[in-house]
């Protein structure tokens, strides 16, 4: 009898903690990360978002590259040009991907060590985005100038 409950106890744990890491990590449309606007959903801006002067100013380039390494986007505010190419490289031993608030490709495909994404952003203005993996971690920004 002693070993069935034991056996239940650890049972339950592995299945509460599968929900609980399950839960951090994946999330769905409807989360608090996102809000609804005209039955279009976007990422919420973060209390974080940066200064004028935090941003890495690139606009004299046609592409950039922002690094994810060490749960953080590298810079995590860039300004940049329409029509400037960026390319996401994955440095971390974990996968990461993006999920952006207001541009025509919602998401990137999931990202394994020196995997690359890469976009060119046409849409001025700033857009948020968030890894989709560790969204309370890491957020990026990006303000698109004409």
């Amino acid at each position: 009898m002693t070993r069935k409950i034991y056996i239940f106890a650890f049972s339950s744990l592995v299945v509460l903690a599968s929900l609980a890491y399950l839960s951090n990590v994946y999330f769905l449309p409807g989360d608090d990360l996102f809000t609804q606007e005209g039955g279009t959903q976007y990422i919420k801006k973060t209390s974080d978002t940066p200064t004028e002067d935090e941003f890495t100013d690139l606009t004299d380039r046609r592409q950039v590259k922002v690094s994810l390494e060490e749960n953080r986007f590298k810079p995590r505010a860039i300004r940049i040009k329409k029509g400037t190419e960026i390319f996401w490289e994955n440095m971390d031993p974990v996968s990461h991907g993006m999920i952006f608030d207001n541009l025509s490709e919602k998401r990137s495909d999931e990202l394994a060590y020196k995997g690359i994404f890469k976009m060119i952003i046409n849409d001025s203005g700033l857009h948020t985005y968030k890894c989709f993996i560790h969204p309370g971690e890491m957020a990026g920004f990006i303000q698109v100038e004409e």
